[in-house]
């Protein structure tokens, strides 16, 4: 089992070097005596691994669970995924092909006060080599950090998020796998020019995923088919190591999370 997130920390008063107190407080993994951040008074600190028991209780019984934790910062941000893997939805991904979705919580925590204790609930794609790709930001509940974890109100917000799935999110899969791309060029171009998406992002993913997108007499090119060739790039390639440059800086777990959201967010789900 994982247990990465399960390390101890406290919280120490914050002071200038004359002495004086500076009315704010910082998060200290003691472990490795790193500093996690610096957060108000009011601030209440929730260890991670009370994030994760609350949620491996609340969920349980939402049938087969997959669980994956990502961490981000050193430890200070805590991302935990758990896909739903018994409740399987098909969409159209090209001629005589599905693809299967669930749905997927992601629980996020944070020591630096950037994250809220909550959840955000996407599609999880199931694919035959690893099972993985990148959530959408569908539905989320999340609130400012208190002492006390209500596991009733993470059940309760779980059960109306799964309606959202079922009633919202999967029939909008379904039309996505229903829309036909004629030109792909012409359709990175369209994305290019909305700006709605980085750039760069829309450039990683027309170079190294539009051939997935090409009608081979096999698929017909379909925005379900260029919305996976986002999230197989965020979840597959994004953060890679480039041989050809080992010193660049890798990016963050939560920078994912946040083009996540965007692709998300352009894809219309």
């Amino acid at each position: 089992m994982n247990n990465q997130f399960d390390f101890p920390v406290i919280r120490e008063t914050l002071f200038t070097k004359a002495g004086r107190e500076v009315g704010q407080e910082v998060i200290v993994r003691t472990d490795t005596d790193a500093v996690m951040g610096v957060v108000g008074k009011n601030y209440e600190l929730v260890p991670h691994r009370e994030i994760i028991a609350a949620a491996d209780t609340a969920l349980m019984n939402f049938g087969t669970i997959r669980r994956n934790i990502r961490m981000d910062k050193g430890g200070a941000r805590l991302f935990a995924d758990y896909d739903i893997v018994s409740e399987e939805h098909e969409v159209d991904a090209s001629q005589g092909y599905s693809d299967k979705v669930v749905p997927r919580f992601t629980m996020t925590n944070s020591y630096d006060g950037q994250l809220r204790f909550g959840f955000t609930l996407g599609a999880m794609q199931l694919v035959c080599t690893n099972g993985l790709r990148a959530t959408t930001n569908t539905y989320s509940f999340s609130r400012k950090h208190s002492s006390r974890i209500d596991i009733r109100s993470i059940i309760d917000q779980a059960d109306a998020a799964l309606s959202h799935f079922v009633h919202v999110t999967y029939p909008r899969c379904v039309e996505l796998g229903k829309s036909e791309i004629v030109d792909v060029d012409a359709y990175f171009k369209m994305l290019e020019e909305e700006k709605h998406l980085p750039q760069k992002l829309v450039a990683k993913v027309k170079d190294g995923r539009a051939h997935f997108m090409r009608d081979n007499g096999r698929q017909k090119p379909t925005e379900w088919i260029a919305y996976s060739g986002f999230t197989s790039y965020l979840t597959h390639d994004f953060g890679a190591i480039d041989p050809a440059n080992l010193v660049a800086r890798r990016p963050s777990e939560t920078r994912r999370e946040e083009l996540t959201q965007l692709v998300s967010s352009a894809f219309g789900l």
